[in-house]
C-alpha cells in the first residue's frame, strides 16, 4: 500500500510536520488564556484527540486497515500531542 515513489515525496511529510508544529504552537499562544504546563497538557490532549478523530479514523474508513492498528495510532498520537502540549506549556508562559 506504500507509494512506489515515496522517497521523492518525503519532503511533503516533513513540511506537513513543520506546519503542524507551527500551527499547534501558534494556536496555543493566541487562544489559550492561561499558559502553563497543565493547560498545555490539556490542550495537547484535546488537539491529539481531534487529530485522532479526523485523521486516524478516516484512514480506517479509506484503507483496509485493522482497527487495532488504527486504535494504536490514535492512542500514540494523543500521547504524543499531550507531551508536546506539556513542552509548549512549559516554554510559552503568560506575560506578567
Amino acid at each position: 500500500m506504500r507509494r512506489v515513489d515515496f522517497t521523492s515525496k518525503v519532503w511533503i511529510s516533513l513540511l506537513s510536520t513543520l506546519a503542524t508544529s507551527f500551527l499547534f504552537t501558534i494556536i496555543y499562544t493566541l487562544f489559550v488564556s492561561e499558559k502553563n504546563t497543565r493547560t498545555g497538557l490539556l490542550y495537547g490532549f484535546c488537539f491529539g484527540l481531534f487529530i485522532a478523530i479526523m485523521v486516524d479514523l478516516n484512514q480506517y474508513v479509506l484503507y483496509p486497515l485493522p482497527f487495532s492498528l488504527v486504535a494504536k495510532w490514535a492512542l500514540f498520537g494523543i500521547v504524543e500531542f499531550s507531551v508536546i502540549g506539556l513542552i509548549v506549556g512549559s516554554v510559552v508562559k503568560d506575560e506578567t
